[in-house]
């Protein structure tokens, strides 16, 4: 604060005898109140694609900013921020499966061969993406017409048939499936 071409910078009060516009004796009484300035340090992590404002600015990229502002008292005001940008998380599947059967990611299941990708929420609210790779292998299914004689069997897999039906037996493939 400049009195009589005076500057005064620290808080107190002052007495200062001038000069008025007439030539008289002027007393000027100061008293000064000087604000300190403030200084934040904000710690903060976003997930990638997030953003975090402070003041008029948005960062969304990792770093440490420091931004100036006025604070309440009309004095300037530093905020720095360290920012973090959280990894995203890829994990990639490779799944091989018999028809019939299920494979689920998420709240989501799959029955079909294919290349899916499902995106879940961490522990910290941020995307990860799961890449699936799915094999569904066929099952196989083989009618067999024989006749037999009397007295005699036929044998599949681990049962033995010696009268006449129609009999379904389940055995696992050259792909261990059924």
């Amino acid at each position: 604060f400049v009195v009589g071409g005076l500057p005064v910078n620290t808080t107190g009060s002052y007495t200062f005898a001038l000069l008025n516009q007439a030539g008289c004796d002027s007393i000027v009484q100061l008293n000064l109140q000087v604000n300190n300035s403030d200084l934040d340090t904000v710690d903060v992590t976003i997930c990638p694609g997030g953003f975090y404002v402070v003041g008029a600015q948005t960062f969304n990229t990792a770093g440490t900013y420091s931004v100036t502002m006025m604070n309440e008292r009309g004095c300037d005001s530093v905020v720095v921020l360290n920012l973090s940008v959280r990894q995203q998380l890829f994990t990639n599947l490779t799944r091989t499966l018999c028809a019939g059967s299920t494979f689920t990611v998420g709240d989501r299941d799959f029955t079909q061969s294919g290349l899916y990708s499902v995106t879940l929420n961490t522990q910290f609210g941020c995307d990860s993406v799961v890449n699936l790779n799915l094999t569904i292998l066929p099952k196989d299914t083989a009618v067999l017409n024989r006749s037999i004689c009397v007295g005699d069997a036929i044998t599949i897999g681990t049962q033995t048939f010696n009268t006449p039906g129609t009999y379904y037996v389940n055995l696992l493939n050259s792909l261990g499936c059924d």
